[in-house]
């Protein structure tokens, strides 16, 4: 997004041949003058093309799109009315996503308009907002900012079509390869130690859930060690709240996720760090909705 309210669009191929022929430059063609076509000399990985996108982008802030997302049509007018309400030391804006689904073959849509909430799924967000006030006078907010401490726990900035401050993320040092496949939650968390980091009430974006590098068993492996680490780290999580994120988060990868052989993948790291796999106990999930409503959306 340039000053003045213009907007360039930038594709950037990141290629494994440099030499072959590019499909993607060739359908381009048709869009000269209208947008900058970019092919990488050498596959910078994921994260080392996200900083590529970050270095030729000439605005101020950076929209990276990938490959499995569509943002929706009003969100060049919401991200530029949120940008008013923001601090001038913000570095990511992030909105909420919209989950989609694809058939394998066809790649047709199944649905990618909002599903309905049902009664109970909107009695429980309301009667948490009314909760949040009436116990801690904390008003409902369309934007937060979040620290470092409630992204490491909820993870709760998405990566996709996330609006970046070029200066602050460049000077941040951008997103390490080295920390492939979760990165995007780290740097997060980087940012948010430096500068401030928003997550707004606004569905900004359609993710493509299904076929996805995030739910690969690798990923999900990486991440579930990357995450117990984290939390283990923190002396101020309290034991209890401790135990019960990491049970919540082991119902996620083993149970939720539908990733096969996950816990098996897993048997060695939970045995070297005596991690119980049981059902969360009532004190535990009473622990942890105590703090969610206390502190997150």
């Amino acid at each position: 997004m340039l000053g003045g309210g213009g907007i360039e669009i930038i594709v950037v191929e990141n290629t494994d041949d440099f030499h072959a022929p590019s499909q993607a430059g060739a359908i381009l063609q048709n869009y000269t003058g209208k947008l900058t076509y970019y092919r990488n000399q050498e596959n910078l990985g994921l994260f080392g093309n996200w900083n590529r996108c970050l270095s030729l982008a000439k605005g101020q802030w950076v929209c990276i799109l990938h490959d499995d997302d569509i943002l929706m049509d009003n969100y060049i007018a919401q991200m530029t009315h949120y940008l008013t309400q923001v601090s001038p030391n913000t570095s990511l804006i992030s909105g909420k996503p919209l989950k989609f689904y694809t058939n394998g073959a066809e790649h047709k849509y199944k649905h990618v308009a909002p599903t309905p909430q049902g009664f109970i799924p909107s009695f429980k967000r309301v009667l948490k907002k009314i909760l949040k006030f009436l116990l801690f006078g904390i008003p409902p907010k369309h934007i937060a900012k979040k620290d470092a401490a409630e992204i490491l726990i909820n993870n709760s900035i998405y990566p996709s079509c996330l609006l970046h401050n070029k200066e602050l993320c460049i000077k941040e040092g951008g997103y390490n390869q080295d920390f492939y496949p979760s990165d995007d939650w780290l740097f997060h968390m980087r940012c948010a130690l430096h500068s401030d980091v928003y997550l707004i009430d606004y569905i900004s974006h359609k993710y493509r859930y299904d076929i996805n590098a995030s739910f690969s068993k690798k990923t999900i492996i990486g991440t579930f060690i990357i995450y117990y680490l984290n939390i283990c780290a923190h002396d101020w999580i309290p034991p209890t709240y401790k135990s019960y994120l990491i049970k919540l988060f082991c119902k996620a990868v083993f149970v939720d996720s539908g990733i096969e052989g996950a816990k098996e993948g897993l048997e060695d790291f939970l045995a070297l760090h005596h991690i119980s796999t049981t059902p969360i106990s009532l004190k535990e999930n009473l622990v942890g909705k105590f703090y969610n409503i206390k502190y997150f959306d």
